[in-house]
């Protein structure tokens, strides 16, 4: 049959044809130019409870862990010139709310706030952020001066495990963007307190020696990873302390202008 025959027996065809090649050229097109996905502000708040007895009747690890106090991504300074994929930003109005709820509170108290915005990754190039990154120290030599030997460790890091020191926390917190919005928190509370007086016995010997350490290191852990739905303050908890994320999409157009709830 010829091709007239057919458009003459079928006239709806020619429309069709002219339909789907309109179809096949705009989805290779939108394949061609996906809209990219908007950035993320990702608002951070971690308080600690007041009450003595949190967390005391269970067990924690007394080993500070210098592996996770190390890693994640430290935001730049606000006052360091160039561009970042990372760039810090303020706490929101609605974060604002909270940490002033938490500082009025008599059970609770805040301990760090942080902020930024950051592209939308998926799991494969999702980056951690550092809460509250210890600062290694500058070396001593020349520049350009280098000599082999083994690393010295961070006296931040000397510190936190020789002396008593107030409740302190690190680790970090990373966001995943794919259909829906992830977090991830892997952070610790660090705290020296006094350690317990050892119970008299009527047996030889002392339980403990006498230069035993008259405090202890406690160590309050937290690994968790959600799904979220964003615009939602979304609560990470231990016995000791919490961790408040909020994660808002930001748009293109606003991101020369300080981003508003």
């Amino acid at each position: 049959m010829r091709p007239g025959t057919l458009t003459a027996k079928f006239p709806v065809l020619p429309a069709l044809f002219a339909l789907l090649a309109g179809m096949t050229t705009g989805a290779a097109r939108a394949q061609q130019s996906p809209v990219p996905a908007p950035d993320q502000w990702v608002q951070v708040i971690v308080f600690r409870t007041l009450d003595p007895d949190a967390g005391d009747h269970e067990h924690w690890s007394h080993r500070l862990p210098t592996t996770l106090i190390q890693e994640g991504l430290p935001l730049p300074s606000r006052s360091k010139k160039g561009e970042s994929a990372f760039r810090p930003a303020a706490l929101g109005p609605k974060m604002q709310r909270v940490w002033a709820i938490l500082r009025a509170a008599a059970l609770y108290a805040p301990m760090l706030k942080l902020a930024w915005i950051q592209p939308a990754l998926n799991f494969n190039s999702a980056i951690p952020v550092a809460l509250n990154p210890v600062r290694k120290a500058k070396s001593p030599l020349a520049p350009g001066v280098h000599i082999r030997r083994k690393a010295a460790p961070s006296p931040a890091l000397s510190r936190l495990s020789t002396t008593p020191l107030k409740p302190t926390v690190y680790g970090t917190v990373k966001i995943t963007v794919l259909r829906h919005v992830y977090i991830a928190v892997h952070t610790v509370l660090v705290e020296g307190k006094p350690a317990p007086n050892p119970k008299q016995h009527s047996h030889r010997g002392p339980l403990s020696s006498p230069s035993a350490s008259k405090w202890v290191l406690n160590v309050y852990p937290i690994h968790q990873a959600n799904q979220v739905r964003p615009g939602r303050i979304n609560y990470f908890d231990n016995p000791a302390y919490g961790v408040l994320v909020y994660v808002k999409a930001v748009p293109v157009t606003a991101l020369t202008k300080r981003p508003s709830e």
